[in-house]
């Protein structure tokens, strides 16, 4: 498994920030899964504060984040999901969020930033 999941520390991620000014180019399909991904893990961020780790509640959430990943490997053939600054890169693409989603994305983005967290980075399915 370790050669299929690289984690990104958010340290480094802080010097390297000016390569990800220009992002690269659009794609509505992306930008919809990375909403999905993005969602996902801040959802299942927070039930895991209330809930055991055992808890049929996380059954679906996984399932659902687990297909989304799979979808974008697919697509793209990796999953790389950076926090920069205030905002999510999804393979180079800025994920464009909701006002709605916007502290959502606040929260998910100190909760990884707290451990040292800054992205991860997938290479085959999950």
């Amino acid at each position: 498994m370790a050669e299929n999941l690289q984690i990104t520390k958010a340290s480094e991620l802080e010097s390297d920030m000016n390569m990800f000014d220009s992002g690269r180019d659009h794609s509505e399909k992306l930008q919809q899964m990375g909403r999905q991904l993005v969602s996902a893990l801040y959802m299942l961020v927070r039930s895991v504060k209330m809930y055991d780790p055992d808890n049929a509640v996380f059954d679906k959430p996984l399932a659902t984040l687990q297909e989304t990943m799979n979808q974008i490997i697919r697509k793209d053939g990796k999953l790389e999901l950076l926090g920069v600054k205030q905002s999510f890169y999804l393979n180079g693409m800025l994920i464009k969020v909701d006002m709605n989603a916007l502290e959502n994305v606040r929260y998910l983005l100190e909760e990884m930033r707290g451990k040292d967290v800054g992205g991860f980075t997938l290479f085959r399915s999950v």
